[in-house]
């Protein structure tokens, strides 16, 4: 019996060695203490339903600094018109393609709420990613933010650390344009890390190891006729 109770005291350590992923942060342009951003400064997202404003999309490029499955995406966002109801964006993780602009889209987030009005000191929006795109430490990706309705007036505050990044706008739905370097989101992208090989191989190389004893002694227990005295 002690023997037994060592075994299934390993298997859970060697299950938790195996799942025991970290949250990385890939990229970031909040400031810290707080997630802070410019709360004066922001791009422009409209879905042409408000002259004399255009339709507008934004889109900025930003290269991942770790490996990992997307894990959540947390952005500055607000309502330019001050509708909440309708200043909805669609905000989506892209592809780099040829000649720097947003590509294949890896994962969208539609429908998106403001919290507040711009100008205010507004919470992070936090999307949770569905998809778990995978992200690749030194590619490049871009984070692009559109008009979810015609109506929608929308905001995408600008980072108060002073970072810079290509960016890209679209002045008709998917027809993005090159505008070269400029003040970026505020936003930061976290993955969930890869396990090391070496840790993925020791947990499902030892399970079965520390099972067999157990399978090898349940199975003669229960299979082999037991003598009964008449």
């Amino acid at each position: 019996m002690r023997t037994l109770g060592k075994l299934l005291f390993l298997i859970p350590a060697l299950v938790a060695l195996h799942s025991g992923a970290q949250t990385l942060t890939s990229y970031t342009t909040l400031g810290e203490p707080g997630d802070t951003y410019n709360t004066s400064g922001g791009w422009l997202v409209n879905g042409s339903a408000n002259p004399p404003e255009p339709f507008v999309g934004e889109a900025f490029a930003f290269t991942a600094t770790a490996s990992g499955y997307l894990n959540q995406l947390n952005l500055a966002i607000s309502a330019g018109s001050g509708n909440l109801a309708s200043d909805l964006a669609n905000i989506s993780i892209a592809v780099n393609k040829s000649g720097n602009l947003p590509g294949t889209t890896l994962e969208s987030f539609l429908n998106v709420p403001c919290p507040g009005q711009f100008g205010a000191d507004n919470p992070i929006t936090s999307l949770t990613s569905i998809v778990d795109p995978f992200l690749q430490s030194g590619n490049t990706y871009w984070l692009c933010v559109v008009a979810a309705l015609p109506s929608a007036d929308i905001v995408v505050n600008q980072n108060s650390l002073g970072v810079l990044a290509p960016q890209a706008q679209e002045f008709s739905p998917s027809a993005w344009i090159a505008r070269g370097n400029k003040s970026t989101f505020a936003f930061d992208v976290e993955v969930t890390e890869v396990p090391e090989p070496s840790t993925t191989a020791l947990a499902a190389l030892g399970i079965p190891v520390l099972l067999r004893p157990l399978v090898r002694r349940f199975h003669f227990d229960f299979c082999k006729p037991r003598k009964t005295k008449a």
